[in-house]
């Protein structure tokens, strides 16, 4: 199978997505409510939204012909999954807030009350403009899209660990189409193999 660099090239309008929440976030700095819920409406794509499910005939559009795995279940052994919350901040850190795979912008969502990230505030702050709901038809398509995950690059399945070393900042759509497989066998080149994507983008950490 012939490497590649990501699973699907980006399309245009996610980046047009990520400049509106980036001025809906200005303007709510601004203390200018109305004009950011506007943007953050603007930004809920359809576009993005086909990007990250799937296409007219119902097909994933980042999944390779790759044969269903065979033999038993793997056993992750005792490894954690997630990453502790010093992890992550380490490999933003190290990262920034672009997927590592198709290099698209990225923003921080999980989390809640007790430890609420960039995406609760704005959900909080705008609920009607910036849905989240338990599908994906009812979640915000820039925000699901740019949903950052912290991958494995040994998948944990087959006892990866989740410290800094093993994992890579990605995309929604990178790491969940990706599912247990490795990088080989999914064509994916090792994110080392090519340089991150550096620019002004903080993952709208910027909002208060």
């Amino acid at each position: 199978m012939a490497t590649r660099s990501c699973f699907r090239p980006p399309i245009p309008q996610i980046e047009e997505a990520a400049n509106l929440l980036k001025e809906a976030v200005s303007a709510h700095i601004r203390g200018e409510r109305a004009r950011a819920d506007q943007l953050f409406r603007l930004a809920n794509s359809d576009s993005v939204r086909a990007w990250v499910e799937k296409d007219a005939g119902g097909k994933r559009l980042h999944i390779p012909a790759v044969p269903p795995r065979a033999g038993p279940k793997l056993n992750p052994g005792p490894n954690p999954r997630l990453a502790t919350p010093d992890t992550e901040r380490k490999v933003h850190e190290r990262d920034g807030y672009y997927c590592r795979f198709c290099k698209i912008p990225v923003i921080r969502m999980t989390g809640g009350k007790s430890r609420p990230s960039v995406g609760y505030r704005i959900r909080l702050a705008y609920p009607d403009a910036v849905p989240w709901g338990r599908t994906n038809a009812e979640m915000h398509a820039a925000f699901l899209c740019m949903w950052a995950q912290y991958d494995h690059i040994k998948p944990h399945s087959h006892g990866g660990t989740s410290e800094l070393e093993n994992l890579v900042l990605t995309c929604g759509p990178c790491n969940w189409d990706r599912g247990e497989y490795t990088l080989e066998e999914m064509g994916i080149a090792h994110p080392d193999s090519h340089e991150p994507r550096r620019g002004p983008w903080t993952g709208l950490e910027e909002f208060r």
